[in-house]
């Protein structure tokens, strides 16, 4: 399964199941990335001189 796909479940998971009463989306957020990290799954960053090109393509 791609790693993305295994990164949107564990999110999905962490949100579900509410193990903190504060915090789940900022766990889930977290948990997410670090995932996607340790996968090779999250995308490189925008090197410095194309950020503004790419912040007007978004």
């Amino acid at each position: 399964m791609h790693p993305m796909v295994r990164g949107i479940i564990l999110h999905f998971l962490i949100g579900y199941i509410h193990p903190f009463v504060d915090s789940n989306g900022r766990t889930a957020r977290a948990s997410f990335y670090w995932y996607l990290l340790k996968r090779g799954g999250l995308a490189r960053r925008v090197p410095h001189h194309l950020q503004d090109r790419h912040r007007c393509a978004i």
